[in-house]
């Protein structure tokens, strides 16, 4: 079988993501890096790299949850090795925190 590179992300609602891709965009003249699509726009809660596709059926029933929650975006950076301009929260919600936890330990 061939491996599938995944992760578990949030995506932001749709005008969030499309302000933030329009942020990219006018980054983009400084950086020279590429441009997500608003769509593409996620925030990574947990990677698990390379993964087997045969256990897609398995992970696809595992249950993820946790609290309703604001996430204020307040902290920005660029990643020149990966020509990357990101935005995150400056501290993490301890909602997100314990989803995030929950996604490491499975």
């Amino acid at each position: 079988m061939a491996a599938v590179r995944l992760f578990f992300a949030l995506w932001p609602p749709l005008a969030a993501g499309e302000a933030l891709a329009a942020w990219a965009r006018r980054l983009q003249r400084e950086t020279a890096g590429r441009v997500v699509v608003a769509k593409n726009i996620h925030l990574t809660l947990a990677f698990l790299g390379d993964v087997d596709e045969a256990r897609l059926p398995a992970l696809r029933r595992l249950p993820v949850w946790g609290e309703p929650h604001d996430l204020l975006l307040d902290e920005a950076g660029y990643w020149p090795r990966n020509s990357l301009v990101w935005a995150g929260p400056r501290e993490t919600p301890p909602q997100l925190a314990l989803v995030a936890a929950r996604l490491h330990d499975m």
